[in-house]
C-alpha cells in the first residue's frame, strides 16, 4: 500500500497500526500516514490476524488509519470516517466527531513540541538526524517553539521494547500468529523469530547471559522477554502494571513541561534491503512508544539519503551496549541507501489527534515554504 501510495498509483489507502504497520511503510516508501487515538475510529471490520478473528491481547490496542501523499489528504479520511455519527453506528467509539478547523488552523497559538532526537536503544542514522534538523527549523520558522530534550529515563528504548514484545509475544512460541495461519507456512522473515520463540528456556536464560557477556546487550534484553510456553500471570501482570506506570508517568511529563507533542524518529534507519527485517525489527523501538501510550502520531516525510549518508555508525560513535551484531547489521543495511526517503514523527496526548494533525500540516508547510522536500504532490482536495 505504501509502495503504490508512492508511486501514485493510488490516491489514498487504510491501514491498520498496533506497532507502526501504518508509519513503517510510509517512513520508508516517503508518504503520510496517521495513527490516530485507540478507539477513536471503529473497530468493526477491521481483521484481526488470529485465528477466528480473535485476540485476547487487547493492552496494546490496534487502530485503523489514513495513509496517502499529503496531510491534507489524511485529514480528508479522518473527516469521512470519524463524523458526527460514528458512536450511533459503533457505542463503544466516543462521540468525539472530527473538529477539521482544529486539524487545519491550530488552537490559536504556537504550539510547543519537545524534540527527542534518541531514545538510547538505536540511535538514528545521520539521514534520520538530519531529518530531524530540518523538521525543527521548519516548525520554528513557523512560528512554534521546539525544545530539545532526553528521552526520559523511564521511557528508553529498552523499557519500552520491554513492554511491547513481553506483552504481545505473551502467549508464548508465536502460538496466536501460528494458529491464524491456519496451516500456511511461515515466510522466511519469520522463521527465524520463530526459531527463537521455541528455544527451550534454560537454553533461552544461559544464551541471555552469553550475549550480555559478549556485549550484545539489546539482544540478551530481548531474548529474555518471551518463554517457551508462554509467560505466566504474575509477569504478565508485571508488564501490564509496568505499562499503564509509564502511561501515567508520561503525561505527567508532558503535563507538567506544557508539551503540545513530541517531535522524535520514525524508526532509526531509512529503508532497509529485502528481508533485512528479520534482523533489523528492533530500529522500530521508536514506532512502540506511541502504541505503548496510546497516543495519536504521524509520521511526514522531509528528505532523502545522500550519497555520502550510506553508512552506519562505527562502534567508536555509539554507546557501549549498542556496539553489537545489530550495528553491523544496520551499517549493511544503509550501504547503496542513496535516495531512499526519510521522515519525522509527531505524537501528541491522547485525544488530541487533530493537533496532531496540525503539527504535521505545520510541518509540511513549513518544509515546503522553505528547503524542505521536493515533488510535494497536490491534495486530492485541489482537484474538487
Amino acid at each position: 500500500e505504501g509502495a503504490l501510495i508512492s508511486a501514485r498509483g493510488s490516491v489514498l489507502g487504510i491501514g491498520s497500526d498496533i506497532g507502526g504497520s501504518l508509519r513503517i511503510p510510509s517512513h520508508f516508501c516517503g508518504i503520510v500516514a496517521f495513527k490516530p487515538t485507540p478507539e477513536r475510529i471503529t473497530s468493526k471490520g477491521l481483521c484481526i490476524p488470529r485465528k477466528g478473528n480473535k485476540s485476547g491481547q487487547k493492552i496494546i490496542k490496534a487502530v485503523a488509519g489514513p495513509m496517502a501523499n499529503s496531510v491534507q489528504d489524511c485529514e480528508i479520511m479522518m473527516r469521512a470516517i470519524n463524523g458526527p455519527n460514528i458512536s450511533n453506528l459503533d457505542p463503544y467509539v466516543p462521540p468525539i466527531e472530527w473538529d477539521s478547523k482544529l486539524a487545519n488552523e491550530g488552537p490559536g497559538r504556537p504550539i510547543k513540541l519537545c524534540m527527542i532526537k534518541t531514545d538510547r536503544f538505536f540511535k538514528p542514522c545521520k539521514t534520520v538526524e538530519r531529518a530531524l534538523g530540518m523538521a525543527a527549523k521548519a516548525l520554528k520558522d513557523k512560528g512554534h517553539q521546539i525544545f530539545e530534550v532526553d528521552c526520559p529515563d523511564f521511557a528508553t528504548g529498552f523499557e519500552i521494547c520491554k513492554l511491547y514484545y513481553g506483552q504481545m509475544a505473551a502467549d508464548g512460541n508465536m502460538k496466536g500468529f501460528v494458529d491464524g495461519l491456519e496451516g500456511e507456512k511461515l515466510i522466511g522473515q519469520y522463521k527465524r523469530l520463530k526459531f527463537f520463540a521455541d528455544l527451550p528456556n534454560f537454553i533461552r536464560s544461559l544464551l541471555s547471559k552469553v550475549l550480555r557477556l559478549l556485549g550484545h546487550v539489546r539482544h540478551s534484553n530481548l531474548i529474555e522477554l518471551s518463554r517457551n510456553g508462554g509467560t505466566n500471570v504474575r509477569q504478565y501482570w508485571s508488564y501490564v502494571a509496568d505499562h499503564f506506570e509509564i502511561r501515567e508517568k508520561y503525561s505527567d511529563f508532558m503535563q507538567k513541561n506544557s508539551f503540545d507533542g513530541i517531535v522524535m524518529p520514525p524508526a532509526a534507519l531509512c529503508a532497509m534491503p529485502h528481508m533485512a527485517s528479520k534482523d533489523l525489527t528492533p530500529i522500530c523501538s521508536y514506532m512502540f512508544l506511541a502504541n505503548i501510550l496510546h497516543f495519536p502520531a504521524g509520521v511526514v516525510p522531509v528528505t532523502k539519503v545522500r550519497a555520502d549518508e550510506q553508512s552506519y555508525f562505527d562502534d567508536s560513535d555509539l554507546p557501549l551496549d549498542q556496539r553489537c551484531m545489530l550495528a553491523k547489521k544496520a551499517r549493511q543495511a544503509m550501504v547503496g541507501s542513496e535516495g531512499m526517503p526519510c521522515g519525522v514523527q509527531i505524537l501528541t496526548m491522547p485525544w488530541k489527534d487533530e493537533l496532531c494533525m496540525f503539527a504535521m500540516k505545520e510541518l509540511e508547510d513549513g518544509l515546503k515554504e522553505g528547503d524542505g522536500r521536493e515533488n510535494f504532490i497536490p491534495s486530492i482536495a485541489d482537484f474538487r
